[in-house]
């Protein structure tokens, strides 16, 4: 089977002989395998993740190919599809924390996570842009939803998201709370 590489045609013509034949559908693994791999090492940091959840992508794809239906787009396009689906399920599902151990911690006791100085985080938002300080008091003193907070600043709801994401972050690294965690 003479091929352009990564062209919808030859992706067109190696599912309809994987149809046919299993075997062909292997070229789709060589010629996508790496790609679908990269964008979930980029998005869960971890080698062992991101093979599973590319092992995942090819079985479901490989499974469904008899249903699949060539609409003009790269096959990527439907294999970066369920990627994106099963990141989404990846980070939806229930994360389990073991505790085992804690028992034998003497310094930990539950009502700890309740013992920060809630002066001192506030104290830390000064850093941030007037924006992201605006949304944080909202959302978090206020306890207003990113939607009305939306409204209020007109932006959009995903705008609000991202500005407490970034916000957050940022917190995350500052100095005061770094300390704070440490005693």
């Amino acid at each position: 089977m003479n091929m352009k590489k990564n062209t919808p045609y030859s992706d067109k013509k190696i599912m309809e002989s994987s149809k046919r034949d299993p075997r062909y559908f292997g070229r789709m693994y060589q010629r996508y395998g790496k790609a679908v791999f990269v964008f979930f090492y980029r998005r869960v940091g971890s080698k062992e993740v991101a093979m599973d959840l590319t092992q995942e992508v090819f079985i479901k794809a490989f499974r469904n190919r008899h249903n699949f239906s060539y609409q003009g787009y790269p096959y990527s396009s439907y294999l970066f599809r369920i990627a994106r689906n099963l990141l989404v399920n990846h980070y939806k599902k229930k994360k389990t924390l073991s505790l085992e151990g804690l028992e034998h911690e003497p310094s930990f006791r539950p009502s700890d996570i309740y013992n920060f100085d809630n002066e001192l985080i506030w104290k830390a938002t000064e850093t941030l842009l007037p924006v992201e300080k605006v949304v944080l008091e909202e959302r978090y003193k206020k306890g207003k939803r990113t939607k009305e907070i939306a409204e209020m600043i007109n932006k959009s709801d995903n705008a609000v998201k991202l500005i407490l994401s970034r916000a957050r972050k940022k917190l995350r690294n500052e100095r005061i709370l770094k300390e704070m965690a440490r005693s």
